[in-house]
């Protein structure tokens, strides 16, 4: 089962993220499962996000990937 660490937080989880993927701290000594489908989707939908956000602010000649030097 990989580990990923981040801080004090660790994520345990199947390779393909299929299961629960177990999050624990040395904080508090807690355990959260939370089923990988349901990080996938919370983590594609904040990138969704970030990603609108920019389309948003872009300008015509970056959304056509195009650069006026004129």
């Amino acid at each position: 089962m990989p580990t990923f660490s981040h801080g004090k937080v660790t994520f345990n989880y199947n390779s393909d993220l299929s299961g629960d993927i177990i999050i624990s701290t040395a904080l508090r000594y807690n355990e959260l499962q939370v089923p990988g489908e349901a990080l996938l989707a919370f983590v594609a939908e904040y990138v969704r996000r970030q990603r609108i956000g920019a389309l948003e602010d872009a300008s015509a000649s970056e959304i056509l990937g195009v650069h006026n030097d004129l």
